[in-house]
């Protein structure tokens, strides 16, 4: 209950304390005004705050500079490229780079975003239906930020969520999910994983869930189903 409690409310010691909702509006909001539209001499407000809400309602989802022209309006995908350049100066989002061993081939893929907490993607965020897997997923993606990895997406004919480097090699594929009670969902991030674990010469491999855990034996890769819960105090620094 108090991971619940964590994933959702996210991890800024005073709003943790007092629980306001107004302490995280005025955070945000100094962000933007600023960090991003007055260090960086913007204009266009409107501009910004929608790019910011598309981006906390849609946390890890696929992008590239021109849908997100076209979604919030925008002539120039180089103004959006410009616009996240400024937002990720804050540490407010991070970019995810699809993995490839040509950097321009990287550059070129489509990317994903998450937000530095939270409460700030709860806050600012639309979510027609519970997103505790997005909530999910964006904090183990700011703990693995946290520990220093560096970190890209997989994706061929399957995807995987997380694949950390160390130099040149591929080191760790992590996968999150909710659950993997439902044999879709179970079949779908298992074959993710596995085509991950497969490219990189990987012998074991991770699924990230909110409560379950069990170890799955394939041939010869093995994957440890563990809660996130359990993933963070066990893998603490």
């Amino acid at each position: 209950s108090y991971f619940k409690e964590y994933m959702q409310n996210g991890g800024f010691p005073k709003y943790i304390q007092e629980h306001s909702n107004q302490y995280i509006s005025s955070l945000y909001q100094s962000i933007i005004y600023r960090d991003i539209l007055s260090r960086n001499n913007i204009s266009n407000e409107r501009e910004i705050l929608e790019l910011m809400h598309y981006i906390a309602s849609n946390i890890a989802k696929r992008f590239t500079y021109s849908s997100l022209a076209k979604t919030i309006g925008i002539k120039h995908p180089d103004t959006i490229k410009n616009y996240l350049e400024h937002i990720e100066s804050t540490y407010l989002i991070f970019s995810l780079f699809k993995y490839d061993p040509s950097l321009k081939k990287q550059m070129a893929n489509a990317k994903k975003i998450y937000l530095i907490d939270n409460a700030i993607a709860n806050k600012i965020g639309f979510n027609a239906t519970d997103n505790f897997g997005s909530q999910l997923e964006n904090l183990v993606f700011i703990e693995l930020k946290r520990r220093g990895a560096e970190i890209s997406y997989h994706s061929n004919l399957h995807e995987c969520d997380f694949i950390i480097r160390q130099g040149i090699k591929i080191t760790e594929a992590y996968q999150v999910t909710m659950s993997i009670s439902n044999p879709e969902t179970r079949q779908r991030e298992i074959k993710g994983l596995l085509e991950a674990l497969e490219t990189y010469n990987l012998s074991r491999g991770y699924i990230l869930t909110l409560e379950e855990a069990e170890t799955i034996t394939i041939n010869d890769k093995t994957i440890q189903v563990l809660p996130v819960w359990k993933w963070l105090l066990d893998f603490i620094i």
